[in-house]
């Protein structure tokens, strides 16, 4: 999913101050910066002007951003069948510094996408509940075929908003903040396959098959084409 750039500048992975994780990426887009301190992530975005987006700012209030590595040193767990997460009872929104790395400004739609489950957390609070609800109850869920059923439709309807409010942001940024954003995917083919590759990434293994079953044939294109839609053309 990389974009290669010939203007950019890649700072990697760096000792920062506090001996933490940095992350620096600087190039025609502009800058995405990640930078470690007092065990979470800072995540900002920078124009031509020098003018700052927090991305921070956009997280539910008491939640923050944290790396695997930062779980790891404080005995967390991890899960490691999946990238980038949201640990509701923490109030944690888990960055994949690999991906962060491999896929650059690419990896910003993906973070965008987390928040989207905290924005339906906030929004759609009875479906979110009760799709907590269902997929505490699998696998055992997966024998009763009215429940299974449901459960299918609350994930889809959780993945597709999810992804249109990491959409909206993305437009909204390039909007208001930083035209050049829309250069992080240069042309539809790349943002299609960016987002039908992580559709269902977010969701442990076995569970993410189950919905992909779902998320296949005919549902799964006309999920793809309205995001195209939304991303080309907007609300």
């Amino acid at each position: 999913m990389k974009k290669e750039s010939a203007g950019s500048h890649f700072t990697g992975r760096e000792k920062s101050e506090n001996n933490g994780f940095k992350f620096e990426l600087k190039d025609e887009i502009g800058v995405f910066r990640v930078v470690e301190g007092d065990n979470q992530l800072s995540i900002n975005l920078e124009n031509s002007s020098g003018q700052q987006f927090k991305v921070n700012s956009l997280l539910l209030p008491g939640y923050e951003f944290v790396s695997k590595e930062i779980l790891q040193r404080q005995g967390e767990e991890v899960d490691e069948d999946r990238e980038t997460y949201v640990r509701h009872g923490k109030k944690q929104v888990v960055i994949d510094t690999v991906e962060l790395r491999k896929e650059e400004w690419q990896y910003l739609l993906s973070i965008l996408h987390e928040i989207g489950h905290l924005a339906r957390q906030k929004e759609k609070s009875k479906d979110v509940k009760r799709l907590d609800q269902l997929t505490e109850k699998q696998p055992a869920i997966w024998q009763d075929p009215e429940l299974f059923a449901e459960m299918l439709k609350l994930q889809s309807e959780d993945e597709r908003d999810s992804w249109a409010f990491a959409i909206r942001q993305l437009r909204k940024m390039a909007r208001e903040f930083n035209p050049e954003l829309k250069k992080v995917f240069p042309d539809l083919k790349s943002f299609r396959d960016y987002v039908d590759g992580n559709l269902v990434s977010g969701y442990k293994k076995p569970y993410r098959e189950i919905i992909n079953s779902g998320l296949t044939g005919e549902y799964r294109k006309e999920l793809l084409d309205a995001l195209e839609d939304l991303y080309t053309r907007g609300d």
